[in-house]
């Protein structure tokens, strides 16, 4: 459901089978997968900001992964869900530039901005 570049020789796929894999370009090899999160119909957000990432989930919940860790290291909730049978889900991520800062939002339209510190 998403790809992006982590380094030049690095590629981070999301994926509606709840995992995130980062990949080897040259070789074409998994290097990594990183789960622990839902992501099975919709497009979560997805962000990356150095050796971070920070993705969505259909439980309304925000993950945050070291890419060197196979399991998120921390995770917040927009507040009551549901479960996997949630409505709402988080639907976009944004690190701010330069920052600590992570911008994210809802499908319910509400909007979070947390620090990682």
């Amino acid at each position: 459901s998403y790809a992006a570049y982590s380094k030049d020789s690095e590629l981070l796929t999301a994926s509606t089978d709840n995992t995130l894999r980062i990949w080897n370009v040259q070789s074409g090899e998994s290097k990594r997968v990183l789960s622990g999160h839902v992501n099975q119909k919709h497009f979560v957000g997805l962000a990356l900001k150095d050796d971070w990432v920070a993705v969505g989930s259909e439980t309304n919940e925000l993950f945050v992964y070291n890419k060197a860790l196979d399991s998120p290291i921390h995770r917040y909730s927009f507040g009551e869900t549901e479960g996997q049978n949630s409505h709402h889900f988080i639907s976009a991520t944004c690190w701010k530039p330069r920052s600590e800062m992570i911008l994210c939002a809802s499908s319910d339209g509400n909007l979070r901005v947390l620090s990682l510190e």
